[in-house]
């Protein structure tokens, strides 16, 4: 792709984009860039009620090629964070994510398979995290985000650990 550019831009009127352009120019075949030199940035004030925001990132290329990005961004403060660490591609999310908003729980979701594992000082915003791991069989819950999950609980986090084998693997650390 040649030339290429991107604008983010969002509708919620809590979010005021600062950066919003970056130019990223060309991309060879088959490469992939990240683009850490014009990061976009944004602020977000008067949120009421946490909610998702529907972002748009517009890729121009090639001159005249337009392509649309749509993603989800929760905004706000949640009262639980729920933590998807499992391997399999059941998505078992919908069925806590389901009951916790019939429930008018305010929850932001967080998939280690897409975000990589989250510590301490982000553990930290959420009253309390609920932890999942399926149907996984071995590697439920890894050293490091147990030695996270140990700090969270120390300095007065609440946790809710589930999954089909996670006594098994993890039942003789100090978890």
């Amino acid at each position: 792709a040649e030339d290429v550019n991107l604008i983010l831009r969002c509708s919620d009127p809590a979010f005021m984009i600062i950066d919003s352009v970056a130019t990223l120019g060309n991309i060879p075949a088959g490469q992939s860039l990240q683009n850490q030199t014009q990061p976009f940035s944004f602020q977000v004030s008067g949120i009421q009620d946490p909610h998702t925001v529907m972002m748009e990132v517009e890729v121009t290329y090639n001159n005249d090629q337009t392509l649309l990005i749509h993603f989800p961004l929760f905004a706000g403060q949640a009262d639980l964070l729920l933590v998807k660490d499992e391997r399999d591609v059941l998505n078992s999310e919908r069925y806590y994510l389901d009951v916790l908003d019939s429930l008018w729980v305010k929850t932001h979701y967080w998939d280690i398979a897409v975000h990589g594992n989250p510590d301490t000082s982000f553990l930290n915003n959420f009253p309390g995290v609920i932890w999942y791991t399926g149907y996984d069989q071995d590697s439920t819950i890894n050293e490091a985000n147990q030695q996270a999950l140990m700090t969270y609980l120390d300095q007065g986090g609440k946790l809710f650990i589930s999954g089909q084998n996670i006594s098994d693997e993890i039942g003789s650390s100090v978890l």
